[in-house]
């Protein structure tokens, strides 16, 4: 995310230097997935800043995360304390998607996330 320059080697995308890249419009293109994920606002729409998303651009987002199933039961408007670290996991991936980022940074975005059987 660019937050520090390299020391030595240099960081590329798509041939070019990161270096050359105007630091808002890089940051506007990467959506960025911690290992424990900040939800802010109140409720699961809150989290995923989606106000001004269609219905159609969430449950899209909700579903590539495999986050749908939960949040279809317990509503966009439900408070996200309820949830599990990996049900917060996978909204923050649902964010990270709605925002359509041409890169994609998963740190550890998955280490939470309940198993499945």
């Amino acid at each position: 995310m660019r937050f520090y320059d390299p020391l030595l080697g240099e960081v590329r995308v798509n041939g070019q230097s990161l270096k050359n890249f105007n630091l808002s419009s890089l940051k506007d293109n990467i959506g960025y997935v911690g290992q424990e994920p900040v939800l802010l606002g109140k409720t699961l729409r809150e989290a995923l800043i989606a106000e001004e998303r269609s219905s159609r651009e969430i449950m899209k987002a909700l579903k590539a995360a495999e986050a749908w199933t939960f949040v279809n039961e317990i509503g966009l408007d439900a408070q996200y304390g309820q949830l599990s670290g990996g049900q917060k996991q996978r909204i923050a991936i649902a964010r990270a998607l709605l925002k359509s980022p041409q890169i994609l940074i998963l740190d550890e975005a998955t280490s939470a996330l309940d198993r499945r059987n």
